[in-house]
């Protein structure tokens, strides 16, 4: 068992026994006052499970890959807080400079340091989860699901809040999705990634719509932003418009006068729209090939091209010559959807 060790058989126990305590107090304690916590226990099991599976078939049936190679770079990480305390403090808020990278042993250098800052975000954040796992990558495993489950939970209350009717419907959509769940509870991108976008989402909600815990919001939103950019900008510049959109009709739906409504409707979305356009000039600089429309089409039509490769065997997709102008992105939107919505 290359990635299972001692403090597996040691945490792995201790942890779970710890989450069902927590799953089980968590339901009977909040859902007197709101009957949507019904669903937090099995949420969070369902979230500490899934990445509990994802964890063990990447380590028994692939036999390690990016998960792992995650979780052994944030052991090496860890590992700077008795040696190097300075260099590791610097690297984990993303000072990944060569000067920092001589930190390491040049014997137990970290796999993707200089090669893929992207996924060494994974590496810098997942290295606090090893600290308390002590060496046990299901033990990272559960913790990082525990973790990242408050996020999750967080989105759902706010879709309860609006529509209370459907907390069934909402648990199943957001909760409960087999995919999701899998990919989306372990040490990778993916995990981190998806509870940021429900932070920044729910934050916003109640920062802008809501008005609500003002300072504590505005740092969730930053640091959903941060971590997304750290680790998949595209997300970052697919949510912000949707987000600020939300925000704009919101406005517009609370005018009672209808007249007055049509008339406000264009200066309130023409607002929002040279705030977005704000928001992302500021953030263009940290955003690399997203940081502009003609790049995110670059890196559309790259990607493409990439997948298209026999190297992907039967993973490869092809929507055809993708034309970077209006009109061939447009003509290429419908396959495109339909795969980003139903195939894996």
């Amino acid at each position: 068992m290359k990635y299972i060790g001692i403090w597996d058989f040691i945490w792995v126990p201790f942890y779970l026994l710890l989450v069902h305590y927590f799953a089980s107090r968590g339901t009977e304690k909040n859902i007197n006052e709101n009957p949507a916590y019904k669903y937090y226990g099995t949420g969070l099991l369902a979230k500490v499970y899934g990445g509990l599976a994802f964890g063990l078939i990447y380590t028994f049936y692939y036999e390690g890959g990016d998960t792992t190679a995650y979780w052994i770079d944030a052991g090496k990480l860890a590992g700077l807080v008795f040696s190097e305390p300075k260099c590791y403090v610097e690297i984990l808020f993303g000072n990944t400079s060569l000067h920092n990278f001589y930190c390491f042993d040049m014997r137990n250098t970290p796999l993707h340091y200089l090669r893929d800052q992207q996924a060494y975000a994974v590496t810098r954040f997942a290295s606090l989860f090893h600290f308390i796992s002590v060496d046990s990558f299901l033990g990272c495993t559960i913790l990082v699901a525990w973790v990242s489950f408050g996020g999750v939970w967080r989105m759902y209350l706010v879709f309860c809040e609006e529509y209370p009717k459907l907390t069934k419907e909402l648990a199943i959509a957001i909760l409960f999705i087999p995919s999701v769940v899998f990919w989306g509870s372990g040490i990778m991108k993916d995990t981190f990634t998806f509870t940021a976008v429900c932070w920044m989402t729910s934050s916003v909600y109640g920062l802008v719509l809501k008005r609500r815990n003002v300072v504590w919001n505005t740092i969730y939103v930053l640091f959903a932003a941060y971590v997304m950019i750290s680790m998949k900008p595209y997300i970052f510049v697919a949510l912000l418009p949707g987000c600020l959109l939300w925000v704009v009709f919101s406005r517009i739906q609370k005018i009672n006068n209808q007249i007055i409504r049509i008339l406000a409707a264009p200066i309130i979305m023409m607002v929002g729209l040279i705030g977005a356009a704000g928001v992302f000039s500021q953030a263009s600089s940290n955003l690399g090939d997203y940081g502009s429309v003609d790049a995110i089409m670059d890196r559309a039509v790259a990607t493409q091209e990439d997948l298209k490769r026999d190297a992907y065997g039967g993973n490869s997709f092809d929507i055809g010559t993708i034309d970077p102008s209006v009109v061939g992105r447009l003509s290429k939107a419908p396959v495109a959807l339909f795969a980003g919505l139903f195939r894996p």
